[in-house]
């Protein structure tokens, strides 16, 4: 008699077994994703015919139950103050940041992004800009 996994793979010439491998290899990726578990199940459905039932027609189905896709987005967590909302915590120094880069049209001087306000640094890059006032 023959194995089960032989006649699965025999199933339309093979095409059943492959893509009974793909869907496993998603199902899997997406419970190592998720951390959630998955479902596959595998039906195989036998009808006799012919005459003394001699021949067997197998149908076979894959089902799959895939743990929910996890949740990729940012959650969106700012700060609010003065009716703005801000990535960082304005009443906090930013670390690690050269004297006079830029970081979202602040100058980062060592101040928190409250302490100095967008407008003023502005005004100061015009200025600077247009060059000496004479």
């Amino acid at each position: 008699m023959k194995k089960v996994t032989e006649v699965i793979d025999s199933i339309r010439g093979g095409v059943f077994s492959n893509d009974l491998a793909a869907q496993f290899k998603s199902l899997v990726q997406r419970v190592q994703e998720s951390g959630k578990k998955g479902v596959i199940t595998i039906q195989l459905t036998l009808s006799p015919s012919g005459k003394d039932n001699r021949v067997m027609q197998v149908l076979p189905k894959a089902t799959l139950k895939m743990p929910p896709a996890p949740e990729t987005d940012d959650p969106g967590t700012f700060y609010a103050q003065f009716g703005e909302l801000h990535r960082d915590d304005p009443n906090q120094r930013s670390l690690f940041v050269k004297e006079g880069a830029k970081e979202d049209g602040l100058v980062a001087d060592g101040r928190s992004p409250a302490e100095q306000p967008v407008r003023a640094v502005a005004e100061r890059e015009e200025r600077a800009s247009s060059g000496p006032v004479a």
